[in-house]
Formats: structure tokens, sequence, C-alpha cells
């Protein structure tokens, strides 16, 4: 059945423009080609703890969406490939991003309506002034720092060893009714764990402190 227009289409539109640079912004996530798209990632804290519970990226093009939800049954903390906290811009956006280039592939490149004013503002926010006179203004400050003492020079400490490089994680394969298999390099699982960084040189002259070979006041 035909679908029916529920929300205000200038609000639609103008909402879509507003959320357009986001597949960009979440790690680099856009469309294969620069395709035009409107995206949103999110996420559900767990509690207090400081981990997220669930994680999601949602998109859409002119004629097609596609929602991804990353969580467990049971309310666990989720945790990227490499054990930190995991976001909507990463593996949602991954799976996201790999099923809507594959199921665009080969298809015409679609653009968004150009939305219509509200309030007289259309599109992103412009924040050059009207010049009316109930526009703010800003000044920019800087603080006088003539009187202030001068910091002290201190020497740059001796360099730390390099670390490790980070190992990188299995790739996740993961299979679509109707589209191509996708992998997603580095998200199937913990990586191995690191080398340990090289032990830091001793100090010049080497030894303990006072060990010189003869007794104190000898």
């Amino acid at each position: 059945p035909e679908g029916e227009q529920v929300i205000d289409e200038d609000v639609a539109n103008n909402l879509a423009s507003a959320m357009q640079p986001i597949a960009a912004y979440s790690n680099g996530h856009s469309l294969a080609g620069g395709r035009p798209s409107a995206a949103k990632s999110g996420t559900t804290q767990l509690g207090d703890t400081g981990y997220n519970k669930d994680a999601w990226f949602v998109g859409f093009t002119p004629s097609i969406a596609t929602a991804v939800w990353v969580g467990t049954d049971d309310n666990q903390p989720l945790f990227n490939a490499y054990g930190g906290t995991m976001y909507g811009a990463g593996l949602p956006a991954d799976i996201w991003k790999s099923v809507m280039d594959g199921a665009l592939s080969g298809t015409d490149w679609e653009q968004f309506p150009t939305p219509g004013a509200i309030g007289g503002q259309a599109g992103a926010p412009s924040w050059e002034s009207s010049g009316s006179s109930s526009d703010s203004t800003y000044d920019s400050y800087s603080p006088d720092t003539s009187s202030e003492p001068e910091a002290p020079v201190e020497s740059a400490p001796e360099p730390a060893p390099a670390p490790a490089p980070a190992p990188q994680a299995p790739p996740l394969t993961i299979q679509v009714p109707g589209l191509p298999e996708i992998v997603i390099p580095g998200a199937g699982g913990p990586a191995p764990a690191p080398e340990p960084a090289p032990a830091p040189a001793a100090p010049p002259g080497g030894g303990d402190p006072g060990a010189g070979g003869g007794t104190p006041g000898a």
C-alpha cells in the first residue's frame, strides 16, 4: 500500500539534511564513492559501569534504510575486538556500511530533497549575522599575559621505548540473504595479546647506588 506522509515535509527534509554528514563523522563510514546518506549512531549505557550494553547505527538513502543493533539478551557490557568499549560508530557502523554498499552497488545515485525554510532557516544552521539589532555579537578576548612570570624551562625526558605494534584481530564474516558475503577486517574477536614493550635501559654507570666495592667510612 502507498505510504502516508505524517511528518511535515519541511521538517522531514531538514532533519535528513542535518543527518547527512554523520556517516562521515562516524569514523569515516560514508557510503562507497561518497553516495549521499543520512544516519545516526546510538548507545545505551549499562547503569553506572561506564560500559555500553547496546550499540546502534541507523541510516538511509532516499530509497533504502538499514538499522543495525549490536547487543546481548542479558544486558552484558559490549567490547570491541581490541577490548575497548563498543560504540555505534564502531562495529554497528561497519555492518551498516557493508550492507548498504552491497545493496546499492550498481544502482543510480539519489539526492535528498532540498529542505524548505522553517522559521527563516533551511538546512544546516548558519551563524552569519543578518545585521538585525537582536543578533548576538561575540568579541574575541585574549588575556594580558605581559605581567605573568615565565614558566621554568625543563629538560626533555628520555624517550620511552616504542611499544610493540598492536596485533590485528581476525576478520568478521557476515551472511545476509540475497547479498554477497560481507567481510569486516579486524572485527572477528579479541586480538592476540601484544608482546611486552622492551625494558628501559639501565642508568649510566649501572649497579646499585653506593655499591662501590668498599665499606663506608673505612
